[in-house]
């Protein structure tokens, strides 16, 4: 993918094209510059936050330009738009009874103020409404990253954990009703103990 593009979606080949193409026109009304890659099916052995999900939308530094301006609630909003009609394609209005797990299906992908790789996770399956509520409040904490120079709960929550590479993990928690830091340092070794 190159960099110039708002939003980029890397899309897993068994995704099903008119999926992709209706997210990347929700958000291209808002004028937002789209640009779409998909990839081969593939089987990962590693930690489950560190998977490729089937579908990952990167937001690239004009995006979030374009958050701090009027224009950028627009932004937000078509964006949010797309995504929630792609997990009502991939889930169903009323998804079924599953034991919970983290996203396999979508994450987030971007790099805050300071130049760190975020990637947000989404657990599954829950409702649209508890999508939509997750998507506003990880809208939340980007902008208010962005207005105090990464110095906001974003900022704070990475500051504490460890990450994995060059990136940094957070997911949202459905029974505190917030994001939270994923420390994969720790993660990594309760899993080989």
């Amino acid at each position: 993918m190159n960099r110039d593009f708002d939003i980029g979606i890397s899309y897993q080949n068994d995704i099903p094209e008119q999926w992709i193409d209706q997210l990347a026109s929700e958000t291209s009304q808002a004028g937002l510059t789209i640009q779409k890659q998909s990839r081969e099916i593939g089987i990962y052995a590693s930690l489950e936050w560190a998977l490729p999900t089937l579908v990952i939308t990167y937001l690239a530094k004009p995006f979030f330009d374009a958050f701090l301006k009027e224009a950028g609630k627009d932004s937000y909003a078509a964006l949010k738009s797309g995504i929630l009609y792609l997990f009502e394609q991939y889930l169903g209005s009323n998804p079924e009874p599953r034991n919970k797990r983290r996203s396999q299906f979508f994450s987030i992908q971007f790099h805050d103020i300071q130049e760190r790789s975020i990637k947000c996770i989404f657990p599954e399956p829950v409702s649209l409404d508890e999508y939509s509520k997750m998507l506003d409040d990880l809208y939340d904490l980007i902008i208010e990253d962005l207005e105090s120079h990464s110095h906001g709960k974003l900022g704070q929550m990475i500051s504490k954990v460890d990450g994995y590479g060059a990136s940094y993990f957070i997911e949202y928690c459905p029974e505190t009703s917030r994001w939270i830091a994923i420390d994969t340092q720790k993660e990594i070794r309760s899993k080989n103990s």
